[in-house]
């Protein structure tokens, strides 16, 4: 008689398990890494963004415009009209009214909330020269899009992922052009050096 056997044998099950347990371990730390370089770019691209609308609705509305960046205790970014800053911290504090007789423009209120960002440290401000600073400004020229040297003349906004193996900056110059390029030896795949 000849017996039939149906099924794996426990070391066949304990071989399979093996292998799938030494497969994981080396594809984990490769997809933190591809989470924490998304977490940078992301964060990155938001700021970019971020400027790049306000710095539009600057020309659009014929109006200067401030962007306030904050790293006291709490990160944000928040637009305001004119030059002054504005309080991104405190609800409606960053609202650009309606303009004038324009009846396609609507108020705005832009925020930007660190909350929204995961994986990274708090971003590091600098100012034009290269100085830590808890807050920058820009103020866009309506007419350019440049920044009118009223607040700052040109900054930067640094993201480094939370296990600080990747960094992005995102450069505001004097003429406007907002640029975002890898730092140093943290760089991400796809973006110019500093």
């Amino acid at each position: 008689m000849v017996r039939k056997n149906n099924g794996f044998t426990v070391i066949e099950l304990m071989i399979v398990i093996a292998v799938l347990a030494i497969g994981l371990a080396l594809a984990i730390p490769s997809y933190l890494d591809i989470r924490n370089k998304r977490a940078v770019t992301n964060a990155a691209e938001q700021m970019a963004r971020f400027l790049s609308v306000a710095q539009s609705e600057s020309i659009k509305r014929n109006q200067a415009l401030t962007v306030t960046i904050n790293n006291n205790g709490v990160y944000c970014a928040g637009v305001d009209l004119g030059t002054a800053a504005c309080d991104c911290r405190t609800a409606a504090s960053c609202v650009v009214p309606a303009g004038g007789g324009d009846t396609t423009s609507v108020d705005l209120e832009m925020v930007l909330s660190g909350a929204t960002f995961e994986m990274i440290q708090a971003p590091v401000l600098l100012d034009a020269g290269g100085n830590s600073t808890s807050q920058v400004l820009f103020t866009f020229d309506p007419v350019r899009g440049i920044l009118d040297g009223v607040n700052q003349t040109s900054g930067t906004v640094q993201f480094t992922s939370d296990n600080g193996n990747f960094a992005l900056d995102v450069d505001m110059a004097l003429t406007g052009r907002i640029e975002i390029c890898s730092r140093g030896s943290m760089k991400v795949g796809g973006f110019q050096g500093c």
